[in-house]
């Protein structure tokens, strides 16, 4: 692995705003599913939720701009997660955490506490974590999307 992939798996492990559960752990139901502004931000502030977040950067600003409201940025890549997750820690932004996992998965990770909540996301189209295939106003069709990688069931 390159670019120093496994340090920053290492550190993400240590990082109390980083949730990386395991396939089984969040198919069956993750911990803080619906409950994530209160037993990971220790509040009852609204959720804003990224994604497709990459690096984090824009949940990061999100975040530095909008103290009332908790960020979760999501992605499937650890060591892109580890910087946005070592920028909110170095700057103790209270109110960014990480969820590394696959999007197809969001459902598993989101109860109804959290669904009343904003959901932002940089693909073309996502299955909302109500199971219905969503567009978004850039021209995509939505009559093939399901055959898409990240929304066919597997």
């Amino acid at each position: 692995m390159g670019k120093d992939k496994l340090r920053k798996f290492r550190e993400n492990e240590e990082m109390h705003n980083v949730v990386q559960p395991t396939t089984e752990e969040v198919r069956s139901g993750l911990p803080l599913k619906g409950t994530w502004a209160k037993d990971q931000f220790s509040n009852s502030n609204g959720l804003v939720l990224e994604l497709g977040c990459g690096k984090g950067e824009y949940t990061v600003e999100l975040a530095r701009r909008t103290p009332d409201k908790n960020h979760i940025g999501v992605d499937i890549k650890g060591a892109r997660l580890w910087r946005g997750a070592k920028t909110a820690t170095e700057e103790g932004l209270g109110n960014v955490a990480f969820l590394r996992t696959r999007i197809d998965f969001i459902e598993h990770c989101f109860g109804e506490n959290d669904r009343k909540h904003q959901f932002l996301c940089h693909l073309r189209t996502v299955a909302d974590i109500h199971g219905r295939i969503r567009g978004f106003p850039n021209g995509t069709r939505l009559g093939s999307i399901h055959r898409r990688r990240n929304f066919s069931p597997r």
